[in-house]
């Protein structure tokens, strides 16, 4: 490969630190100052972060030094707000058009995944309408800025309000007083993920650079993690294992690789409710990536996760047990077309250990359908089965509807709480 390439501007190389690793990348100099641009704006803008950490791994390919689809063959990286056109050449990457603005990014009206302030008017919380660039990370409450991102949510005011209880029973006691919590003019961040985009790669993209964001200012950050946060969270952690910083894409230094934990130690994690991700896998992963994992608090009576099928699982299979062996049961089951199951071979009892064992939407959805159904046809002994009646309630909206939205401490908190 040339040592100089008339036209282009080396922007990084290929052996950084006398580590030989990946090629050299080269701008072309018409788009030099964009790129020079997008690197001053990387620690303020968290749309320019992601498009320089882009940049950063096409240093990554550490193959046959050919182009894999022919060489001068123009390739595309497209993400959120960016597009970068490059081509490899004789083992080199050279960037030929660079298109960095609004006009490139998602637009999903007023309730765009993005960062939001969410602030404290005397009376109740309230979150901004339009999407920032970056977080407030000097507006600390005790020491450290609050951060959350969200899981499934109605909206982003929604999540807004419900999440400061989140936060409250994560970091309240410890880090801060609750009642320090709700003062005039407090916020904190919100990172609003719309629904069905948790795994979308601008989604992932955009808090991997928030968090590198706060590592580089070495400022402290308390995460709130909800939801179906939880693996965009993790996607995050898995990207910054290979590129922790914004300005190498790997680190095999021992030191290097030290120095980047430190930064990142000043942030610290709670995952609340978590969906789609193993809290024993994202501990690792904070480990690993040098962030502080606080805890995690699991909903107990979500059957989506492990964790809510075993905690919920023995009561709802007595209720099921129970109430089959009423009069009519068979009857009410016949009518909805649940005894189709057990023409096939298979009893009630058999219907909830298939969904513990597959637990699809439509497998548990059958399970808690036969069990309600059954209780309809056993009412008699509702009173009796009070406390099993509100799991069943709770199961039921933790599971399909919005009870993984909020923190209770028991199923008669969060009916209340779903009533309000």
């Amino acid at each position: 490969m040339p040592a100089f390439r008339a036209g282009w501007t080396k922007i990084i190389e290929m052996a950084p630190m006398g580590t030989k690793q990946g090629r050299d990348v080269y701008v072309n100099n018409t788009h030099y100052p964009m790129y020079e641009k997008v690197k001053q704006e990387a620690q303020t803008n968290y749309y320019s972060a992601t498009l320089l950490r882009a940049l950063i791994s096409l240093n990554a390919d550490t193959g046959s030094s050919q182009s894999a689809n022919g060489a001068g063959t123009i390739r595309y990286l497209v993400r959120n707000g960016m597009a970068i056109e490059y081509y490899i050449d004789n083992g080199d990457v050279l960037i030929h058009k660079l298109h960095f603005d609004n006009s490139l990014q998602t637009d999903s009206g007023s309730q765009g995944t993005g960062v939001y302030k969410v602030q404290y008017d005397g009376s109740t919380w309230g979150t901004g309408d339009s999407p920032g660039k970056q977080m407030n990370l000097k507006h600390k409450w005790n020491g450290a800025h609050y951060a959350a991102v969200s899981g499934k949510f109605r909206s982003k005011d929604s999540a807004g309000k419900l999440l400061v209880r989140h936060i409250e029973k994560s970091y309240g006691g410890t880090e801060i007083l609750p009642r320090d919590i709700p003062q005039m003019d407090n916020f904190y961040s919100l990172y609003w993920i719309n629904n069905k985009e948790h795994s979308a790669l601008p989604s992932v993209d955009g808090l991997t650079s928030l968090i590198q964001q706060a590592a580089s200012a070495k400022e402290s950050v308390n995460w709130l993690v909800h939801g179906e946060g939880a693996k965009t969270f993790q996607r995050a952690l898995e990207i910054l294992q290979n590129t922790p910083s914004l300005s190498r894409f790997e680190a095999k230094d021992e030191e290097i690789v030290r120095n980047l934990r430190n930064k990142m130690s000043g942030q610290k994690v709670f995952f609340s409710n978590p969906v789609g991700a193993s809290p024993d896998k994202l501990e690792k992963l904070c480990n690993v990536v040098g962030l502080t994992y606080v805890d995690s608090n699991t909903n107990p009576r979500n059957l989506k996760t492990a964790a809510g099928r075993e905690n919920s699982w023995g009561e709802i299979k007595r209720i099921g047990a129970a109430a089959f062996t009423t009069g009519g049961t068979a009857v009410a089951l016949k009518e909805t077309g649940v005894i189709s199951i057990q023409k096939q071979g298979s009893m009630l009892s058999n219907v909830f250990e298939a969904a513990m064992s597959n637990p699809t939407a439509a497998g548990v959805g059958t399970a808690i359908f036969a069990t309600g159904v059954a209780f309809v046809v056993g009412k008699t002994q509702a009173t009796k089965w009070a406390s099993q009646v509100r799991a069943v309630q709770a199961t039921a909206s933790s599971t399909f509807g919005r009870g993984n939205e909020y923190w209770y401490e028991s199923d008669e908190d969060l009916i209340e709480q779903l009533s309000a």
